[in-house]
């Protein structure tokens, strides 16, 4: 949230006033630089050289793309493994939506609780050793849900494998992106996340296809290879910068007496608790409403249109501020999920929805990160520590959200996959509470993302934070 000097003058002549948000010794900053337990090591790179540009740091962008593409990329396109799940029966019959839905949130639960641990790892010198550790629990977790006959196998597989290795690829690409970027650090962010969406959109596609030929087991083992390949290559290409801490604790609870810090990661864990629903009902929503063209392609949809909403977040948050972009990207999200509540029976309609939805919310995966990012201020080498602890109250949000807008969902297992055919009244009024979950937690979020933002500025409306 720290405004970057050449951009002060452009944005007051927008109507904007710069909030100088990380003053040069803040009690919690003159804490921890006293402590004797934080020595940092001298980078022997110039400034000048490390950030916003030079071939290393573009590198780190496509590696941060690629992680991207396999944790949060991976998590997206769940709801076509829980369709299938539900459609077939694979898992067996007693187990309905909600109950599978977990598998889905406790991977992405765990892709944001492991970056307290990974990002500590990461602060302590150990970057590279995440990275291939976390590449190879995803390739290791995909590549055994293949032999998988039961619900818990798979949740051992596809939700707590998978999902802690993505949790350490994902928020060492997030803290070496604040790292090698400054002034273009929410520009970069948002080139990086469309790796995620990107990858959702064609992965269900394929998956899909994949299913129909070749049958669930060689899919998945497909599906493993590329994802070796992808992360594979970012590890190789993404290199640590040399500034990291001897020692440090791997949670600075003094953080957390900071209101403005306390409010937004709270509101970040309402914004995750949200963000992931439509994507894990929506085909299933589709299904119940009997709306029989293209039904499997409406994760795909979202996602590609997702992949395009992610760069004007990115640009204007560059020139009002990654705060002020959060609360419009919240604030319309919300009212898109509320609009779920309409009832719909057209693949049309539908679309139009899923659409709405990912324009409103492109930005509210990547600007959290670089913000938390902020609140270290100029300490870079404890930035994976800082966005890991905003992600652990923000991995609550997305472990019990979903489940909780499943258990709203009326009817059996089979009647939740497939709905009634010929009411749509009744099919929508089934996921109906589903909607109504996700939007009422959007709105607390974006309630809770203004509240930080305007104690972080002192209260004034025109402030670029």
């Amino acid at each position: 949230m720290h405004s970057p000097d050449t951009h002060q003058e452009s944005s007051e002549k927008k109507g904007f006033t710069t909030a100088d948000t990380t003053p040069a010794h803040t009690p919690l900053e003159t804490s921890r630089r006293n402590s004797e337990c934080y020595q940092r090591e001298e980078d022997p790179v110039s400034e000048k050289d490390q950030v916003d540009g030079g071939l290393r740091a573009w590198l780190v962008l496509l590696g941060a793309w690629l992680c991207f593409a396999n944790s949060w990329g991976i998590t997206s396109v769940f709801g076509v493994f829980q369709s299938y799940y539900l459609e077939t029966g694979i898992l067996g019959p007693s187990y309905s939506a909600s109950s599978i839905s977990w598998i889905g949130s406790i991977q992405a639960f765990l892709t944001m609780f492991a970056g307290v641990f990974s990002g500590h790892l990461m602060d302590t010198g150990y970057t590279q050793q995440v990275l291939f550790v976390g590449t190879g629990l995803i390739v290791l977790g995909t590549a055994l849900l293949s032999v998988c006959k039961e619900y818990y196998q798979v949740l051992l597989t596809q939700g707590i494998c998978v999902g802690i290795g993505s949790g350490m690829l994902l928020l060492v690409s997030l803290a070496m992106l604040s790292m090698w970027f400054k002034k273009k650090k929410m520009l970069a962010a948002g080139v990086a996340s469309t790796g995620s969406a990107i990858t959702a959109f064609y992965v269900p596609i394929v998956l899909n296809k994949l299913f129909a030929n070749i049958g669930f087991a060689w899919t998945v083992r497909v599906y493993a290879l590329i994802i070796l390949l992808t992360a594979g290559t970012a590890c190789l290409v993404m290199t640590p910068k040399k500034v990291a801490f001897k020692h440090g604790p791997l949670i600075n609870v003094n953080y957390f007496k900071d209101p403005k810090f306390t409010l937004f990661v709270i509101a970040f864990g309402f914004t995750m608790a949200a963000n992931y629903i439509p994507y894990f009902y929506l085909t299933a929503y589709a299904k119940a409403l009997n709306v029989k063209s293209g039904t499997l392609g409406l994760v795909s949809i979202i996602n590609a249109v997702s992949a395009v909403s992610r760069l004007p977040p990115a640009v204007l948050a560059h020139y009002i501020g990654g705060a002020n972009t959060l609360i419009i990207c919240c604030g319309l999200s919300t009212v898109t999920l509320y609009l779920y509540t309409l009832t719909t029976s057209t693949f049309g309609g539908l679309v139009a929805l899923a659409a709405c939805y990912a324009l409103a919310s492109g930005g509210v995966l990547f600007l959290p990160p670089m913000i938390l990012s902020n609140f270290a201020g100029n300490d870079r080498a404890q930035y994976g520590t800082m966005i890991g602890m905003g992600y652990t109250i923000g991995a609550i949000g997305v472990l019990v959200g979903n489940p909780i807008a499943g258990a709203t969902i009326s009817g059996s297992a089979t009647n939740t996959a497939e709905g009634e055919i010929g009411d749509v009244g009744k099919a929508h009024n089934k996921y109906l509470g589903v909607w109504i979950v996700a939007g009422s937690s959007m709105a607390i979020a974006t309630a809770l993302h203004f509240s930080a933002r305007m104690i972080w500025v002192n209260w004034k409306i025109k402030s670029r934070v």
